[in-house]
């Protein structure tokens, strides 16, 4: 555990991690949760376009969208676009 932890520590520690990683979509995915919790609906956005992009070349999107239909941290990001 974090001291003073929370989705923005969270968050601030994973998202270097993105280039250690390029081959991980998890990363971005648990990244785009954190930005949607926070409600950084455009941050989590992106966050969740670099997810896919790398799931679909790494062969994993499938992976990636079961793991997105019960996940209820992106909520706010699908509630984001379903207003769009």
């Amino acid at each position: 555990m974090v001291k003073g932890g929370g989705l923005e520590a969270a968050g601030c520690i994973l998202a270097p991690l993105v280039d250690d990683f390029p081959k991980n979509p998890i990363i971005c995915y648990y990244l785009s949760c954190y930005t949607a919790q926070l409600d950084r609906l455009t941050e989590s956005t992106q966050w969740w376009d670099k997810a896919m992009t790398i799931a679909g070349a790494t062969g994993q999107l499938n992976k990636i969208r079961l793991l997105a239909l019960d996940d209820p941290d992106l909520i706010p990001l699908l509630k984001g676009i379903g207003k769009a």
